[in-house]
């Protein structure tokens, strides 16, 4: 089986880290996206799959001042679809979600680091899901 999928989840999740000895550097996400190619074998009624490709995001930053735009990185993950009736389908999948967001300066006198830090997203994704096959 070969397929191509998409999603969009709006979230409102936040983490801080301390620099320079001060709490305050903060990431937070709005929303995430993925457009992701999904293969896999059937065994009866199950369907195991492997997925992976792009994700995007509404990311701010907040490090010596404000920044928020979009963001685009990778996702792969694996799941089992299971067929539990005609048209009705049930699946549980796992995702890891990697947004490199860049870099920004701390500055924070020595001994910490003088050229900034790097900012990154990562996040592990559980999802469970019951799907609606319609017929024309």
């Amino acid at each position: 089986m070969f397929g191509v999928e998409g999603d969009q989840d709006y979230s409102s999740l936040s983490g801080s880290a301390s620099a320079c000895g001060a709490l305050g550097r903060q990431t937070a996400e709005n929303n995430l996206g993925t457009a992701r190619l999904r293969a896999g074998y059937t065994w009866d009624r199950v369907l195991f799959y492997g997925t992976g490709g792009a994700t995007f995001g509404n990311i701010k930053t907040t490090w010596n001042g404000s920044n928020s735009n979009n963001q685009f990185g990778w996702t792969a993950g694996a799941g089992i679809k299971f067929a539990l009736a005609k048209n009705w389908t049930a699946k549980v999948e796992y995702l890891y979600v990697s947004l490199q967001i860049g870099s920004c300066s701390t500055g924070c006198p020595a001994p910490f680091p003088a050229g900034g830090a790097s900012v990154t997203l990562n996040e592990n994704l559980a999802r469970v899901g019951a799907n609606y096959k319609f017929s024309f």
